[in-house]
């Protein structure tokens, strides 16, 4: 199975607070890298997990407020420094466009590499991004700026051969190469042999469902049911939830209280006020509805389709 990972490189609402920088994240499928917001702090953040940049094959913006954006034109520059030749996909919401045109013609950055900036309409669920490991779908938020959320869902894979059956059937390398991509082998009218037959059983398709600023919002639980790894973001303590009704955000027990209903198999918090130092409250707040709960702190490293904790300690 190949590695399936979430890297948190910032954690913060707002703005920088505590160490804590603001939203961005990296998720690895492989060897390819796919970056989630990118907030102000993203290249140092980048360069402190050495992140490799030229590995990174797209990035998706949830909305246009600034601590999930600022950072984006200075990281989109900084691949000149790495030789990029590459194509960058940045894929968000309308303006998305605007905004980086409007930073780079104004600074005069010319780019070595092709960049391709894909606006989609942040109401409706909708395909954005496809490529030989995932697909990614939209998720419509609710938030003071048109948001949306993001659902990284692993593609099929190449089945695996049953070595214990090889010698049973042996089958010549066209008949393997047909059998992993899941198609049957018919040899003569009396005899074929289905990949279920030679392949080792096939593996849940793995997925992650990033959810950004966002009221508490039910609707969006049918969109996400079943997700691996659910990142909801956990701006203010349950104390604050007029705070956070009105400020479009959500708290620790509603982000729970999503996961629970989507029964995701791991919650990440996140997008923390700037006034909380002490991070301990959201895990014991999110706990109580949904066990399943690990703190998100920069610098830890996720499995996406495997329950165990992190490799830093929360």
């Amino acid at each position: 199975m190949k590695e399936f990972e979430l890297t948190l490189l910032g954690t913060s609402s707002s703005q920088p607070a505590f160490d804590r920088f603001p939203t961005s994240q990296v998720l690895r499928y492989h060897n390819d890298l796919y970056l989630i917001d990118c907030g102000e702090g993203t290249q140092i953040q980048l360069s402190r997990y050495k992140i490799k940049r030229n590995a990174i094959k797209a990035i998706f913006i949830s909305h246009l407020h600034g601590d999930h954006i600022f950072g984006l034109p200075g990281v989109v520059t900084s691949f000149l420094h790495y030789s990029r030749k590459s194509p960058l996909l940045i894929y968000g919401p309308v303006g998305i466009k605007a905004y980086l045109d409007n930073c780079l013609g104004l600074s005069q950055a010319q780019l070595n590499f092709d960049l391709y900036v894909n606006e989609f309409d942040a109401s409706k669920a909708a395909l954005v991004f496809e490529d030989h490991n995932l697909i990614v779908s939209s998720l419509p938020l609710q938030h003071r700026l048109p948001t949306m959320g993001y659902l990284f869902t692993e593609k099929e894979q190449e089945r695996k051969l049953d070595i214990k059956k090889l010698p049973i059937y042996r089958l010549t390398v066209d008949e393997m190469k047909m059998l992993k991509k899941d198609m049957p082998v018919h040899r003569h009218p009396e005899q074929s042999i289905t990949p279920d037959e030679v392949c080792l059983p096939k593996q849940k398709l793995r997925s992650y469902a990033f959810l950004s600023d966002t009221v508490f919002l039910p609707s969006i639980v049918p969109l996400i049911e079943g997700a691996d790894v659910l990142y909801h973001e956990t701006t203010y303590l349950n104390n604050m939830e007029k705070e956070a009704e009105l400020r479009q955000h959500a708290t620790a027990g509603q982000a729970a209280e999503i996961a629970r209903r989507a029964g995701v198999g791991l919650l990440i918090t996140g997008h923390y006020s700037s006034r909380y130092k002490n991070l301990d409250d959201f895990l014991f707040e999110c706990k109580a509805v949904f066990l399943n709960t690990r703190l998100g702190l920069e610098g830890n490293i996720y499995s996406i389709g495997s329950v165990s904790m992190p490799t830093l300690d929360t």
